[in-house]
């Protein structure tokens, strides 16, 4: 047995109280009212809490001074990384995303950095080009700061093509090589003899694997020559000419400061 005093609207809601006088299981509750020192029996408690607990409930407004809509949200949890609760409030816009931890955040790069956020151009190149140099197409494509980028230990410098060769153009008698000379076309054009002077790797560090060419264009006989430590064709410092006019030969670093040299060229000595 129970007893329920005046104050029993701290304990249940007055419009409950009221409908546990004369309950049976199974039954509707009375309308009767329940005075103050009423004795209530445990089957009466017992059907009590059977009919709070099957009572629908179609709002927060339906529970009648039991709880306010602000002060339930007020009691919940908002979702952390290791919380379950309510989404929050997100500031509006639509550059931030919410993350596991429940924050909103803007994803990484969305502020112009080379992280996973960036676009990329699917089709960087025009159609129309033959050549196009890194600054316009794999600098935004490979998130580059430079023109100049090593690749499988070949060092691309200025332009990359795909049908086209760079031209170094020379015209005087003498001409050593320079880093930028890897893979272009260096044309030896005088009517005297010239000579071209391959450097060594202590002085211009092509990488191994360069690859670039020489053409002697005009009757001046061109030369090729190895700088002292440079070894052409199996000889150290040697130096073996281009054949005839509007020939050439092409030159390949197999090694730190050793040198092939392929095409319309005599004995290297």
């Amino acid at each position: 047995m129970a007893n329920f005093n005046s104050a029993h609207t701290g304990a249940a809601i007055d419009a409950a109280v009221t409908k546990v006088a004369g309950v049976a299981t199974g039954a509707t509750a009375n309308t009767g009212a329940l005075a103050d020192q009423d004795t209530i029996t445990e089957s009466q408690i017992s059907n009590l809490q059977a009919y709070l607990t099957s009572a629908p409930v179609d709002s927060v407004a339906s529970l009648t001074g039991a709880i306010s809509s602000a002060a339930l949200t007020a009691a919940l949890d908002t979702f952390t990384s290791s919380l379950t609760g309510m989404v929050p409030a997100s500031g509006g816009g639509t550059a931030n995303f919410l993350r596991a931890d429940g924050a909103f955040a803007a994803p990484p790069g969305a502020s112009g950095g080379d992280a996973w956020g960036d676009p990329i151009d699917a089709d960087p190149v025009p159609a129309t080009a033959s050549t196009i140099t890194i600054a316009t197409a794999l600098k935004p494509l490979l998130g580059l700061h430079t023109d100049t980028i090593t690749i499988g230990g070949t060092t691309i410098d200025g332009t990359v093509s795909g049908a086209t060769v760079t031209l170094n153009a020379q015209t005087g008698t003498a001409y050593t090589l320079v880093l930028a000379d890897a893979g272009k076309k260096i044309t030896m054009a005088n009517a005297a003899a010239n000579v071209l002077t391959i450097p060594a790797n202590a002085t211009v560090a092509f990488p191994v694997g360069t690859v670039l060419g020489v053409s002697q264009i005009l009757a001046g006989v061109t030369s090729i020559t190895g700088a002292t430590g440079v070894t052409v064709n199996g000889v150290s410092a040697g130096t073996g000419a281009i054949a005839a006019q509007w020939t050439g030969v092409t030159l390949t670093q197999t090694a730190t400061n050793i040198w092939l040299a392929e095409g319309n060229i005599g004995a290297f000595a």
